[in-house]
C-alpha cells in the first residue's frame, strides 16, 4: 500500500480561555487551549475534556471550540444519567469549569 501524504502539522501553541463570549455562562477557572496549524487551517483543542474543533483561522477555531464546549455542557446537562463512560468523564471536567448564569 503506498504511503499517503499527511497534511503538514505545525507545533502546538497554547492560550488561556479566561471567559466565555456567551453571557449565559461563567468560566469558573481558566482553560488551557491548544492550537495546531493543520494544512491550511487550525485545530483548537481542550485536551483535559478531550474536545477539539477546526477552523479556517485561529480565531474561527477558538470560537468554534467555545461553541462546542457549551453545546456539550448543555446537551449532557439535559440527561446526565444517559451518558456513557466517555461523555461522563468529559462532563465531569466541564462541571469543574462551567456554570450557567
Amino acid at each position: 500500500m503506498p504511503d499517503q501524504q499527511q497534511p503538514e502539522q505545525q507545533p502546538i501553541s497554547e492560550a488561556r480561555m479566561d471567559k466565555f463570549e456567551n453571557a449565559g455562562y461563567r468560566l469558573l477557572q481558566p482553560m488551557t487551549i491548544h492550537y495546531q496549524r493543520l494544512g491550511s487551517g487550525y485545530v483548537a483543542s481542550w485536551p483535559e475534556a478531550n474536545i477539539a474543533v477546526s477552523g479556517t483561522t485561529r480565531e474561527d477555531a477558538y470560537q468554534a471550540l467555545e461553541i462546542e464546549i457549551l453545546d456539550a455542557f448543555d446537551d449532557w446537562s439535559a440527561d446526565e444519567a444517559a451518558l456513557g463512560p466517555g461523555p461522563q468523564r468529559q462532563f465531569a471536567v466541564l462541571k469543574k469549569y462551567i456554570q450557567r448564569c
